[in-house]
């Protein structure tokens, strides 16, 4: 699944939402002003990550509960810590009240 709403221009990651998972962003599209969470997994010796791989099966599933998945990247260079690595992305919508715990 990849969406043309990822485009790099529109799409602008601009806040970490965790200490404890800092592959987590905010990110405002710049066309709509409408918030979504990118998660990135950084390669491993060029290799596409393995939990990218294992969360993309449940990327189709759709349910009024769920958080909807809008689309992903599997090859794209971040800059990350000011350094330039590769990753896989996902953007999902954004949930700002938070989880249901």
């Amino acid at each position: 699944m990849q969406n043309e709403s990822m485009n790099d221009n529109v799409i602008i990651p601009y806040k970490a939402l965790s200490k404890e998972n800092p592959n987590l962003y905010l990110a405002k599209d710049k066309k709509t002003n409408r918030n979504y969470v990118l998660k990135f997994f950084p390669y491993q010796n060029d290799t596409i990550p393995q939990s990218f791989i294992n969360e993309s099966y449940l990327y189709n599933i759709t349910h009024p509960n769920l958080i909807k998945v809008v689309g992903t990247r599997k090859k794209e260079i971040i800059t990350k810590d000011n350094k330039q690595v590769l990753a896989a992305i996902t953007m999902m919508e954004y949930a700002p009240y938070g989880d249901f715990a």
